[in-house]
């Protein structure tokens, strides 16, 4: 049961981490070259553009949030190997990556763009609970794809609010 644990994981994983390097992941055209992508500040100076309500610019709040898809992304492509044999790790690392793009997309406040972070945010979330459900219950692996797919579907329309 260990390896059928252990082979589901590596599904959800790969076709999670594939989400996370296909879709969403071009910072904005502006975005200035010494973005990293580890700040949820907006690494430049509100625009004559920011929302009216909110007082954050369309390019500050894409910087977070496409900011926060590269690390995560990152993070994971980077631990994939390890997290691939260990689902328990693997669980707690999504987890763990989740709870951190939460709050960079809490702090998306434009309206232009808040409504897709909070969509990728969710779907996010629910692919966490899913992955965290799998280490524990392997059979729950094929439900888990849907999930995955509400995902690619949410960091894409993440990614066209910035476009």
């Amino acid at each position: 049961m260990k390896t059928s644990s252990r082979t589901s994981i590596a599904i959800v994983m790969a076709a999670a981490a594939t989400v996370l390097a296909l879709t969403g992941c071009s910072a904005p055209a502006t975005t200035p070259a010494s973005t990293t992508g580890t700040s949820t500040a907006p690494s430049v100076a509100p625009t004559a553009t920011a929302d009216a309500e909110t007082g954050q610019s369309k390019e500050d709040a894409c910087t977070i949030a496409i900011g926060a898809l590269q690390t995560v992304s990152t993070d994971l492509n980077s631990s994939m190997g390890t997290l691939q044999k260990d689902p328990k790790a693997a669980a707690k690392a999504i987890k763990d990556q989740a709870a951190k793009f939460t709050k960079s997309m809490d702090s998306v406040t434009n309206a232009d763009v808040s409504v897709a972070a909070k969509k990728a945010d969710a779907a996010f979330a629910d692919v966490s609970d899913g992955i965290d459900a799998v280490a524990k219950d392997p059979s729950k692996a094929s439900a888990m794809m849907t999930s995955v797919t509400t995902l690619q579907t949410a960091f894409t329309d993440l990614g066209k609010a910035c476009a």
